[in-house]
This record gives structure tokens, sequence and C-alpha cells, in this order.
């Protein structure tokens, strides 16, 4: 009998720590994936590049804000305001462990430079300035998003008209926010390189045996624990009940979040859409690779959700 025990015993404890510590790597603040799937930044001359144009964005900003959320959790954002009067803000949602949200807006701001915008940048919890322990992949960082969003409105007026754009993480946090009560506002959304649900992109990332399994155990780790739900971080889910025109975009040679994620989620999605993928971006990339074929998608996106109106 004791035999039967141990043997089930030893299978369970290693179950249970190895899903601790996929949890720990994954989400907490203080986690490095990175080592665990053996990758790190490429020493490119696109990586080089987009590391240039983030290094320009600290000088852009104008204003700093900080709200605190439901939580009580300390927000961190940035303001990069018009060269002249504008009542049309882009707000930006940064990926996965980005140590300032605002540099990685750098990527896409020569896209958005033909358009007098105002930008709103903002660090997610546990990331950059932000205060929290954990990233819960969209599901908790779409609703600090729309705390920000009630922000804008009290500082900047209800007659702004608001953009969500996002990036990785960031698009499907902008996504999670499409099946959501949206105030008016807002009036379209664009999601570049946005993953189905986390644990599906956990599932992807991951390259061992019985991974499923380990998953399965993180992700009771982090409900216990933490309140994240890696099921519960599903764009997938929120897209069919989206009524704000939505814009995919996707790198057809991305190794990190797979295209037929993307084009999953421009299946489900059931309110004015449109989908640009360019065949060989990478993540994230493509605005970077083909400046003018993305921001020709862009324009042509705001003509029909900005009903022709730039200012």
């Amino acid at each position: 009998m004791r035999g039967i025990v141990t043997a089930l015993a030893v299978p369970a404890a290693l179950w249970i720590a190895a899903g601790a510590a996929i949890a720990y790597v994954g989400s907490n603040r203080h986690g490095d994936p990175d080592r665990l799937l053996g990758q790190g930044e490429a020493d490119s001359a696109l990586s080089r590049k987009i590391r240039e144009l983030r290094r320009a964005v600290p000088e852009r900003i104008s204003e700093e804000y900080e709200i605190r959320n439901r939580e009580g959790l300390r927000l961190h954002g940035y303001l990069i305001r018009a060269k002249r009067p504008s009542r049309v803000f882009v707000f930006f949602s940064h990926g996965y462990r980005s140590p300032d949200g605002a540099m990685e807006f750098g990527g896409v701001l020569p896209m958005w430079e033909g358009h007098d915008y105002n930008f709103f940048l903002v660090d997610h919890r546990a990331q950059g300035r932000s205060e929290g322990s954990h990233i819960s992949f969209g599901q908790h960082e779409a609703e600090d998003n729309m705390e920000w969003l009630g922000f804008l409105l009290r500082t900047f007026g209800e007659d702004i008209r608001i953009l969500l754009h996002g990036e990785s993480m960031g698009a499907a946090t902008v996504l999670m926010m499409s099946g959501m009560a949206l105030p008016p506002q807002v009036k379209g959304i664009i999601a570049d390189s946005s993953y189905t649900s986390y644990f599906e992109e956990s599932l992807h990332a991951l390259r061992f045996p019985f991974r499923r399994a380990v998953l399965e155990s993180a992700n009771l780790w982090l409900r216990l624990f933490h309140g994240i739900d890696m099921k519960k971080a599903a764009p997938l889910e929120a897209v069919k009940r989206a009524e704000k025109p939505i814009l995919f975009t996707h790198g057809g040679r991305d190794p990190l979040v797979p295209p037929e994620m993307g084009r999953a989620l421009y299946a489900a999605c059931r309110t004015e859409k449109r989908m640009v993928v360019f065949p060989d971006a990478a993540h994230t990339t493509a605005v970077v690779e083909h400046p003018r074929e993305y921001a020709a998608a862009v324009d042509d996106f705001l003509r029909s959700c900005l009903d022709g109106q730039e200012g």
C-alpha cells in the first residue's frame, strides 16, 4: 500500500512543482521566460532599428499620469500631445514583459506620424513603472485599460475620439476590451499579432512532453493564488461579442504567435472587420519591415471608423 501511495505521490508532487515553476516564470514580475525557452532578443539589423526607434520616444512625451485601479495598484501612463490641437487619441497597449510601455510605442510611432493625433501609452500592471506582482496576459490588463479610458474622458472631455492599438499581449488586451462595454468614444481597434488565448499560446511556445498537463497545473496555481486564469485571457471569446470595427494584422512568419491564431480571431469576430497578413514578417515586425503597406492598411481602416475626419 505504501508503495502505491509513493508511486502516486511522487508524480503528483512533480506535477504541482512543475506547474508552480511555470506559473512563476510566466506570470511573476521577476520571472525570466527567455531563459526557460532559450530565447533572447536577436541582434539583427531589424532589432537594432526597432531599438533605435524606441529610444526616440522619451523626448516626445508631454505629460505623465498615474491612477489607482480598483485593486489599489498604481498604474502609470504617458501622453504624447499632437503638434496641433486634436480630439483624437490613440491608446497604445504594449506587449508581454515590456520594461517600458512608452518606448515600445517607438516601433509604431513613425506609422502614426502622418496623423496629427494624441498618443496615450500605458505601462501595464507588473511592468514598467506600474505596480503589481503578476502579469495576467490581458485578463486584468483589459480591466485596467477600461479604467484608463474613463480617466481619458474625465481629463480631456467626452467629445474626444479614441482608437485602441495593441501589439502581441497588448493586442490580446485590446481584443479582450472589444467584448466589454466600451464607451461610444472608442471608434476602432487595431490588433497586431494577438493570440487566441494565453493557454493556447503557452501550448505553442513550450516544447516538452506533457506540457498540457503542466500548464493545467500552472493555471490552477495562478487561479488559486493570484486570481489569474490563462483560459479566461481569451480574445477568441471576446471578439465574438465585439461591436467596434477591428483591424487584425499579423506576420506570416511569426514564430511566437502563429498566423493561424490571427485568422481564427478574424473568423470568430462578428463585427466590422479587416485582416492583413504580411507574408514574410515575424512577430509584430510588419509595421517596421513594411511601413508603407502597414500605414495604407491603417489609413483605409481609419477612413471607415473615423468617417474621414482627422482632427
